[in-house]
């Protein structure tokens, strides 16, 4: 009976090479593999993945101990800027009034209150108000001028 390892490496360039160990011992390239997931993927799924561990840690330690509701609300902190970062870099919004591209930070883009379909209450400096502001999907291999 023999077990086969097999080691895995990410390389920075999306892709993931695999090496399996051969019957001298020697490790062999077993497996190429390229990670279709860019950065931004990433980073939104990491800031889900984030906010549901909080969300479970600190119920846990609501009944567990005090120090997992801290870890826990300090992972549903760290989960939230993650996703408030990553709305910065994937939207941006245009005034319905003067038509101005309006950017917005993380805190805009977590807490500006929704007012119907892709639509959010936010301060327009052109305008001098908040205003209704639709939101635009920015392809993320290029920035938008």
């Amino acid at each position: 009976l023999t077990t086969k390892i097999t080691i895995c490496i990410i390389v920075i360039t999306n892709s993931i090479i695999c090496f399996k160990k051969d019957f001298f011992g020697k490790y062999i390239l077993f497996k190429e593999m390229v990670v279709l997931m860019n950065k931004y993927q990433i980073m939104f799924s990491g800031s889900i993945i984030l906010i549901v561990l909080g969300v479970l840690l600190g119920v846990y330690g609501l009944f567990a101990g005090n120090f997992l509701l801290c870890v826990g609300v300090g992972v549903l902190v760290g989960g939230l800027i993650l996703l408030g970062n990553w709305i910065t870099k994937a939207y941006t919004y245009i005034c319905k009034d003067c038509y101005m591209r309006i950017d917005v930070g993380i805190g805009e883009a977590l807490f500006a209150p929704p007012v119907g379909n892709d639509c959010r209450r936010i301060y327009c400096p052109k305008c001098r108000h908040k205003t209704i502001c639709k939101a635009r999907r920015i392809s993320l291999r290029r920035y938008v001028f």
